[in-house]
């Protein structure tokens, strides 16, 4: 039996975990769901180059960059995508910004 994908789903006060619940429910067991909630508006200072480039986030990236690891899928809507949180989820990461309808 192969692995599982690995998908972590990051809400925010503007669109939270529960925003993607039915298309989550969908995806049956050959996905492993991880969730996190950054649960204010507020984003930590950039401490790295990577970060100094993102225009908008929520959040802490370190925060986020510690929740990627072993992941193969980000789906986030304003969380912080640096280069620290790609290089801690696994080699084949994608990482899915998420738009409100």
């Amino acid at each position: 039996m192969s692995q599982p994908l690995h998908l972590l789903v990051i809400g925010d006060p503007y669109m939270p975990v529960s925003a993607y619940t039915g298309a989550l429910a969908g995806l049956g067991g050959g996905v492993a769901v991880t969730t996190m909630e950054i649960p204010d508006i507020s984003a930590a200072p950039p401490r790295t180059e990577s970060e100094h480039r993102l225009a908008e986030y929520v959040g802490d990236p370190a925060d986020v960059a510690r929740a990627a690891v072993g992941q193969d899928v980000l789906i986030v809507h304003g969380a912080p995508v640096s280069s620290e949180v790609l290089d801690a989820g696994r080699s084949s990461s994608c990482a899915a910004p998420a738009a409100a309808r």
